[in-house]
């Protein structure tokens, strides 16, 4: 079953229903430069990490939805997991910094991940909005970058 970004909008909950290709997900892992994987989170760039990045026992037990961006129905242009829980570390930067107090009901984590041949096209933004409208669906007010932005990972800057 291929959901668009338009079926996730409508039903949120369609989003779980989805299985994926773990070869399109290790071709797509494959296909990151060192310069993207110096910057991504992601353990390694193999059929294992597909597997887990498709896991929903693994998924549903860590609070995540994981978003796949299709071009063609089969090639792989981005990915975001949404996270739902938000770490002890991130409640208190944003405490001590932006004095926001965030809790597990109001935010959610975002960490995406722009295929290198899709970078600078607009695809992230597009995507971003998209991600925001299932963020207010889902009753929440804030959406934080997980992790950080290196002021060395330039491609990503504007895009933040």
């Amino acid at each position: 079953m291929t959901l668009r970004l338009t079926d996730i909008i409508q039903k949120p909950e369609l989003a779980t229903s989805l299985t994926f290709s773990k070869i399109n997900l290790t071709t797509f892992f494959g296909h990151r430069d060192s310069r993207a994987r110096h910057y991504c989170v992601y353990p390694s760039y193999d059929q294992e990490t597909a597997a887990l990045f498709c896991n929903e026992r693994v998924n549903l037990a860590n609070d995540r939805l994981r978003l796949i961006a299709l071009i063609n129905d089969n090639e792989i242009v981005a990915l975001s997991t949404l996270t739902l829980s938000i770490r002890n570390d991130e409640h208190e930067l944003f405490r001590i910094n932006r004095k926001i107090y965030l809790n597990n009901n109001s935010t959610v984590r975002l960490n995406p991940c722009i295929a290198n041949d899709y970078q600078n096209k607009c695809i992230g933004s597009y995507l971003m909005e998209k991600i925001i409208d299932i963020t207010r669906q889902m009753s929440k007010s804030y959406l934080i970058l997980s992790g950080v932005v290196l002021a060395e990972n330039t491609r990503a800057i504007p895009f933040f």
